[in-house]
């Protein structure tokens, strides 16, 4: 009975509906999660870019949680705008960079 009262319990947690956004990149061209990205000033810019293309997301315990259905691609282009100084600027979003160089973008 616990074993059965276990499963359930995993069956729940596995479809939460919510994951914690992690930044990607493109490197040799495939598209890698980066965590590292995820800094002050990227989580700045990442909450603009989310609100400017109005996804649903969620904070909790000081993480971005997004909808489990977006796709990687998709990530990957957030990503991009949130590291676009022209993307920002041309929306008039503050432009804030850590000292941490972006590679692949």
């Amino acid at each position: 009975m616990k074993l059965l009262y276990f499963f359930i319990l995993m069956m729940f947690c596995s479809c939460s509906s919510k994951v914690e956004f992690i930044p990607i990149v493109r490197e040799n061209e495939r598209l890698v999660e980066k965590q590292i990205l995820m800094d002050y000033y990227f989580r700045e810019r990442i909450l603009n870019v989310l609100n400017h293309y109005k996804v649903n997301y969620e904070i909790e315990n000081d993480r971005i949680m997004i909808d489990r259905s977006i796709s990687k691609e998709l990530i990957w282009n957030y990503t991009s705008k949130a590291n676009d100084s022209i993307w920002l600027k041309e929306r008039n979003y503050p432009i804030l960079f850590s000292k941490q160089k972006v590679l692949n973008n």
